[in-house]
């Protein structure tokens, strides 16, 4: 019965529910109960238990089944951590681990935050880098006169923590994390230099223009930089 109310809602929850409303006043099977039964029916083609020919003790940890329970829980949800994974399961976090590394071959992957760039920037990019070269070619110790400084924004409503944002997967999915672009925010600039730190200075505005990023560097940045830049 499990299996073919399976086939017809597709849900461990609303099997659940229909299990519920029938059989009133029992308790009905488990969601987790109710998904291990029909990925047992969908492998094997039959719910029955046979463990005839089987020699020693069964695997019960890492067996082919929590396997499947695994692999489906993280395919819904590849960032769930194996704690959590272990709590969905019923699964041991530990087994959980040694089944998604070993049985699996996944690996947790964390998150890596970076800039797209457009064809034109990649070629603004290259003209810097070849004009630099030359310059040091004339004056060895023209980095040490050079100040760079860039502007950064900040989101109040909070940022990715990297070490904490993991994927599991087989490789890297170079996976992309989107956040609100309009929420409150605050924009910084800083400038360094190969002797010190100039900054921060927080703008007024709150977008950062090409007027007021001049007024930034006549007002503020000429009074701080050392005099030899």
């Amino acid at each position: 019965m499990v299996a073919s109310l399976m086939e017809v809602y597709g849900s461990p929850t609303v099997v659940h529910q229909k299990f519920a409303e029938r059989f009133a006043g029992r308790d009905p099977p488990s969601r987790l109960t109710i998904y291990r039964v029909y990925t047992k029916f969908v492998k094997t083609g039959s719910v029955a238990d046979n463990y005839r020919g089987n020699a020693g003790r069964p695997r019960t940890g890492r067996s082919d089944l929590n396997i499947a329970v695994v692999q489906q829980a993280i395919s819904q949800s590849p960032s769930k951590s194996t704690t959590r994974c272990s709590l969905q399961t019923g699964i041991p976090q530990k087994t959980v681990w040694r089944i998604l590394t070993q049985d699996l071959g996944m690996g947790p992957y964390h998150i890596q935050l970076v800039q797209a760039l457009t064809a034109v920037q990649k070629r603004d990019r290259v003209e810097c880098c070849q004009i630099l070269a030359e310059m040091t070619n004339i004056q060895p110790d023209i980095v040490n006169l050079m100040a760079f400084s860039d502007e950064a924004t900040f989101h109040t409503s909070g940022h990715v923590i990297q070490h904490n944002t993991i994927f599991w997967g087989t490789e890297n999915q170079r996976v992309i994390q989107k956040h609100e672009s309009d929420s409150p925010k605050v924009n910084m600039w800083c400038a360094v230099t190969a002797a010190s730190v100039i900054g921060p200075h927080f703008f007024d505005t709150p977008t950062v223009t090409s007027d007021v990023y001049l007024q930034i560097v006549q007002q503020y940045a000429t009074h701080e930089l050392p005099l030899q830049i």
